[in-house]
């Protein structure tokens, strides 16, 4: 439900208000002693749509838009400011419709640029040329310019608009100068209007009006507002409803809830917010009161809801604590205003279809809700495995509940299930899910749209899948509110409260109700519309974000105030056994419990170390290593599945002391050398490599490389066939050196299948990586990237140095292992089989696809990506370490069949030494079994050369490192290789 339709919901049952006057037949509007002429719009589509001839308000509301209009005749900019939420932009918003003035809408973000506001370079037809951009278009077209956000620009972006709001002139990057009116008309005195053309004047009309709307910065987020901006403003403070309104609001919602529950959630929410005006240390963030009436609404369908339930769905109490103190301040408030939990029994009960297409009816308990419906059909709906719990089916109910009202984001930890419950709400109420990968870096652009290039080289843009839902009706899932930058996410709150949205192309949406009063008031077609650039947003398309509930404070005032929250909540031992035990039917059910309870324990340590390393064995992953103690009981280690989950092997010393004691005292013990079993897997890959039929083209891309077989990397690449079968993505992770790309290449030539390489580097982008572009006879042309090839043709993408490209393009990585659906920047669609065709664009992911991915271990001195955090849960984890000392000596001979056996003990003792040193983070650098190698093969050929001089091949890295140099200079000393000797 938009902001919009609220307020004229709720306005109905309140007293003592003010009406103002609108009188179309003189063309004036009045308020008071307040007369303004009403403006005759020329494009009545860039006006807002107003719901009501005559709108009643509350007091505060008549005020705010009585000064609106005095400041409008004053022909002064104004600045609206105020605490989070919708109040400013719908106190706009009906001010337009109004005074029935144009607008132009510029949503700021941390990325908003000149480029944005001024003018913007594009190329139409192998020229480039100049487009004018919002402020540009208000100016000379005499319209509301409406800038959003202020607080979250950069410094120095919005000053460019210093001289426009003083003196109305603008020097334009085409040329053009933008002048003032009255200056303009004076000239026309003397010059004609082609004349002032060629010397590129524009008249700025005196009709351009400038309304801000920004936060008060340090109160909440953002940056403070430049002085000689801010000097350029006339300020007005538009504070959220009062209580009393506030709670009549809420009752004429909500009749069905007892009226002293309703007052209780209503006086919370002002008290807590008090607390912060006063000055309180209080660390928490603002209750959202703007989504009071929407939690009423929600509140109204399902009466029974404990008061705790709809305080939750406003301000989710278990995800705002950051501290133990916070806790204790909200019971405090709760126990004050009897905010209980009383436990209710939820489901979605049946689930009616009506005669129209777009709503189903939906029986929870003993209440009908009238909802959304997707409308797909059920054969191109995935139909993956979704367990059923009672606190499953009282989530789906809590959300089909905020689904019946409007937008709503999903909480809960990592691989917690989040997705899969998505999945299932989507498929029981027939709907398509676009999933956008959000990231840290993501700039708020690509949200809405983004910029291609067409083969003949012109610009355009184009839409984002979060537009493209929204035009079609669809949900769009925002997965990863948490590790986008909050000012990205605010861009589209004009969306979520209002369902309006500018796109970057000029273009708009508009709610589909909006839209038809639109069109029926300029009686035109919805194509026509579309050629004007407005677009409909049915009222089926919903907007579902999920966060981390266990990432750090995140959830701020500006968040909190876009959407109504549900929490999935972490499992106990017993439900998550019930969802195993379901999920993998042959697991060992005391193996499970005991691993499930090992976790629980880790997430109730006090250590924040131990509680990371809880949070990497997430659900999806105790799931995966109970499938292949399943699959493989006699020859699979617990405790070694474990600790390959949690990347164990890297843990800093402390916790990982910690850990491998907690792994011991719960029973699971590490296995021996000994005690490692060697299925006859290998033969098993030789057989089915032989049985595999490669075309010629195919078997050149089989890997044939030197291999010297160890037991340590036999191991691996046993563990490695184990995933394979399971059909899983693999993640190689090791220091440098180890032989990560060795290994898969042997593991790719034994089992006989074709590969695909990509190298990731600092500069690969979205677009390389699924597509190449080149240019021929001048034509920009597309290649399919080697990804692009292996998920058609059924190859293993081996992606080496995954951990070094931006963390954004290794995102976008996720959805196509998670759900299999991928983007291309081309247009095409990657997509599994069954789901809906895209438009003769698609490409369907062949059943023998597979994913190696290959990167160096986390943390210093490597200076990778997270690629762990954002991808480890999805992928099969294989730690690749140095073999053992005569694993390695034992190969180093192979490479030096000449070199004398004591100078290979000495360099493998030492370099062991060395290790321990790096592992204990006294030395920085790790000593692989590369640099080993090749101090081999230079003795091997060069016998004569002294090996202290061999050796310092690889550390004089080291020489200008006192420290450094002083601790392997006393290592080799005891190994008799002086490394203070003559060069």
């Amino acid at each position: 439900m938009s902001t919009l339709a609220r307020i004229r919901l709720l306005t109905r049952g309140l007293n003592s208000l003010h009406r103002y006057q609108s009188t179309d037949s003189n063309g004036f509007i009045k308020i008071g002693d307040v007369k303004v002429p009403k403006k005759s719009a020329k494009n009545q589509h860039l006006v807002p749509v107003k719901n009501v001839a005559n709108i009643n308000s509350n007091p505060q509301f008549v005020s705010h838009l009585k000064w609106l209009l005095q400041k409008d005749l004053l022909k002064q900019d104004v600045f609206l400011i105020g605490s989070p939420g919708s109040v400013r932009s719908e106190l706009v918003l009906q001010y337009l419709a109004l005074c029935n003035r144009e607008y132009e809408y510029l949503s700021v973000t941390r990325d908003t640029t000149e480029a944005d506001i001024k003018q913007r370079r594009e190329i139409r037809s192998g020229s480039a040329l100049y487009t004018d951009l919002c402020a540009v278009r208000a100016a000379l077209q005499g319209r509301v310019l409406v800038i959003d956000g202020v607080e979250k620009a950069e410094r120095n972006v919005l000053p460019i608009l210093n001289n426009l709001l003083e003196n109305r002139e603008m020097q334009l990057d085409d040329g053009r100068f933008l002048m003032p009116a009255e200056k303009y008309d004076k000239l026309l005195n003397t010059h004609q209007t082609e004349e002032l053309k060629k010397m590129k004047l524009e008249r700025v009309s005196p009709d351009f009006h400038v309304i801000a709307m920004g936060l008060p910065v340090p109160t909440y987020k953002g940056h403070s507002l430049d002085p000689p901006l801010r000097s350029r403003f006339q300020c007005h403070h538009v504070p959220s409803l009062n209580f009393d309104t506030m709670l009549k609001i809420c009752r004429a919602l909500a009749p069905r809830v007892s009226t002293d529950k309703l007052s209780n959630l209503v006086a919370i929410g002002y008290a807590m917010n008090s607390q912060r005006t006063e000055g309180s240390a209080l660390g928490l963030p603002n209750f959202p009161l703007d989504n009071l009436p929407i939690v009423a609404s929600i509140w109204n369908e399902a009466p029974w809801m404990s008061s705790a339930n709809a305080f939750d769905l406003a301000y989710p109490t278990a995800v705002v604590k950051s501290a133990d103190s916070d806790k204790q301040v909200l019971d405090e408030f709760k126990e004050k205003f009897d905010i209980k939990d009383e436990t209710t029994k939820l489901k979605i009960d049946e689930i009616v279809k009506l005669d129209n297409p777009s709503i189903v009816k939906v029986k929870i308990n003993d209440a009908e809700v009238t909802v959304p419906f997707g409308g797909a059909h059920e054969s191109i709906l995935q139909k993956e495995a979704f367990v059923s719990t009672e606190e499953l089916e009282r989530l789906l109910a809590e959300m089909a509940l905020s689904h019946s009202k409007g937008d709503f984001c999903l909480l809960g930890a990592r691989g917690s299930g989040k997705t899969k419950v998505i999945d299932e709400f989507a498929k029981r109420f027939e709907y398509h899910t676009n999933t956008v990968i959000l990231y840290q870096d993501m700039n708020s652009r690509e949200l809405v749209q983004q910029r291609r290039m067409l083969p003949n080289g012109d610009t355009i843009w184009e839409d984002s899948q979060l537009v493209e839902s929204a035009k079609k009706g669809h949900i769009c899932v925002l997965d990863g509110i948490e590790r986008v930058h909050w000012s990205s996410v605010e861009m589209i709150a004009s969306l979520i409260h209002h369902r309006q949205l500018q796109l970057p192309d000029g273009s708009k949406l508009i709610g589909e109700q909006q839209f038809n009063k639109l069109k029926e008031a300029l009686k035109a077609s919805e194509e026509e519309l579309n050629e004007k650039g407005v677009h409909k947003i049915p009222d089926t398309f919903r907007l579902i974000a999920t966060g981390d509930d266990n990432a750090k404070k995140w959830l701020n005032d500006q968040i909190l105030s876009l959407f109504v929250f549900h929490h999935l909540k972490p499992f106990s031992v017993a439900q998550q056994l019930e969802i195993v035990t379901q999920l993998v039917p042959n697991a060992d059910n005391k193996v499970a419990n005991r691993l499930l309870s090992f976790v629980q324990k880790l997430w109730n340590s006090t250590d924040a170390g131990m509680q990371g390393v809880a949070a990497s064995l997430s659900l999806r992953k105790i799931i995966n290593i109970l499938e292949r103690h399943a699959l493989f009981q006699g020859e699979e280690c617990i405790h070694d599945a474990i600790s390959r989950a949690a990347l164990g092997r890297f843990l800093p010393s402390v916790t990982k002391t910690a850990f491998e004691s907690a792994l011991v005292v719960e029973g699971f013990l590490e296995s021996s050398a000994d005690q490692k079993t060697m299925s006859n897997w290998k033969q098993k890959l030789i057989d089915i490599g032989a049985a595999t039929e490669n075309s010629a083209e195919m078997q050149t891309m089989v890997p044939d490389i030197l291999f010297y077989d160890n037991k340590q990397h036999l191991h691996v690449m046993d563990d490695m066939a184990k995933d394979f079968q399971l059909g899983h993505h693999l993640l190689l992770i090791g220091n440098q050196g180890v032989g990560k790309n060795k290994i898969t290449d042997r593991f790719l030539q034994l089992i006989n299948r074709p590969r695909q390489y990509m190298q990731l580097h600092r500069d690969t982008t979205v677009q390389s990586l699924t597509v190449q572009s080149t240019v021929e006879n001048g034509i920009l042309k597309y290649d399919d990237s080697p990804l692009v090839r292996a998920v058609r043709e059924g190859l293993v993408l081996v992606i080496d140095e995954a951990d070094k490209a931006p963390l954004h393009v290794i995102a976008v990585l996720k959805s196509l292992l998670d759900s299999g659906v991928l983007y291309l920047s081309d247009g095409r669609r990657i997509q599994p089989k069954g789901m809906e065709s895209f438009g003769g664009h698609e490409i369907l992911i062949h059943p023998d696809f597979r994913v190696i991915m290959l990167a160096n271990r986390p943390g210093f001195p490597f200076l990778g990506n997270d690629l762990f955090g954002v991808l480890g849960d999805l992928l099969s984890v294989h730690i690749v370490d140095n073999p053992s000392r005569a694993e390695e000596c034992s190969m180093l001979k192979k490479y030096g069949p000449d070199v004398p056996e004591e100078k290979l003990n000495k360099l493998v003792s030492a370099f062991d030494e060395l290790r321990l040193l790096a592992d204990s983070s006294q030395l920085s650098y790790p000593y692989s079994t590369r640099e080993l190698v090749n101090i081999v093969k230079h003795v091997q050929m060069f016998p004569d050369d002294p090996l202290v001089n061999v050796v310092k091949n690889v550390f004089d890295f080291d020489t200008f490192s006192a420290d450094a140099m002083e601790q392997i200079g006393v290592i080799f000393q005891k190994h008799g290789i002086p490394l203070g000797g003559p060069l």
